[in-house]
């Protein structure tokens, strides 16, 4: 097996593309070139050659006037876009863990390596921080000569093996907790919150969840409980904080406002509260939902 994709610097999509092939075939060995007469000796060429045709092992998206080097949502595939399609779900068999791996790592790869925006920046400015940004520093050194394209790019990618088997096993145990979160909800006499015995990816399955509110789990730091609130559709904004009354008080001056004796925090952002009891977490959302109900009703039944 040769897998064969460009030479000179590398970016995150050939890189990620060669480590999910690597992850498949271990003993194949990798080319770098841009020259028709080795791609014809590799069996699978990705990133490279301007033909897309997965029963011939071709895997370039560069190709003017190809539909199917474009996603249903209109963002182009990358060369890590069409490997992921065709080749992830051998080393991440869990479907929902691929749809996740697919979503947050492989369409964002792709977006950004055919310079389609994903994102808007505020009037500060800030750039965000991308992958192909951790990809691209360890692309040789001018002021070292002993650096190479190849070299560098043999690093790259043992640095992105484990990097994705670790990512793919974290999903993937993320998918099983998130069917158990579903059966959850699904089974819940009142759908606004929940109760968990661990913690779960809430936020991850909030579109599978449209009418939760608050999720409560034990905490991971000590024997404290704490509620989450579920995240709205906007950046750090949830679909109801708790009350603004509670907002940044902790102890003795939380519990005096809410009448729970062991409340023991509540997040300036209105996101979480934490108690030293369940029943005592518990106790607080209910009194953010009766708040909710009040205001409801103040409001002839319009939030």
């Amino acid at each position: 097996m040769r897998i064969c994709t460009h030479s000179g610097d590398f970016h995150a999509d050939d890189v990620l593309a060669v480590s999910t092939l690597l992850e498949i075939y271990p003993d194949a060995e990798v080319v770098r070139s841009r020259e028709p007469a080795v791609w014809d000796t590799c069996e699978l060429v990705v990133d490279v050659g301007f033909v897309y045709d997965s029963t011939r092992g071709r895997f370039d998206h560069h190709q003017a006037g190809d539909p199917a080097v474009y996603r249903s949502n209109g963002i182009r595939y990358s060369g890590f876009g069409l490997v992921w399609k065709h080749f992830g779900r051998q080393i991440c068999p869990d479907e929902l863990a691929w749809a996740q791996i697919d979503r947050n790592l492989a369409m964002t790869v792709d977006a950004g390596d055919n310079g389609q925006l994903t994102y808007k920046s505020d009037d500060r400015n800030v750039p965000l921080f991308e992958t192909d940004h951790l990809v691209k520093v360890l692309n040789p050194l001018k002021s070292n000569p002993q650096e190479t394209p190849d070299g560098q790019f043999a690093v790259a990618v043992g640095l992105a093996r484990p990097f994705l088997r670790r990512l793919i096993a974290r999903e993937t145990e993320k998918a099983a907790l998130g069917q158990k979160l579903i059966g959850l909800y699904e089974a819940a006499a009142d759908k606004r919150w929940l109760v968990s015995d661990e913690q779960l990816p809430v936020n991850e399955y909030k579109d599978r969840l449209p009418v939760l509110l608050y999720i409560v789990t034990p905490s991971s730091a000590d024997t404290s409980w704490r509620a989450l609130a579920v995240e709205a559709d906007a950046p750090f904004t949830q679909r109801q904080p708790f009350p603004e009354a509670w907002r940044g008080l902790s102890d003795a001056d939380l519990a005096a406002v809410t009448g729970v004796a062991d409340a023991k925090f509540c997040h300036l952002n209105g996101f979480i509260v934490v108690a030293g009891s369940r029943a005592g977490v518990e106790q607080l959302v209910k009194l953010s939902l009766d708040n909710l109900d009040e205001a409801k009703q103040a409001k002839g039944g319009l939030v």
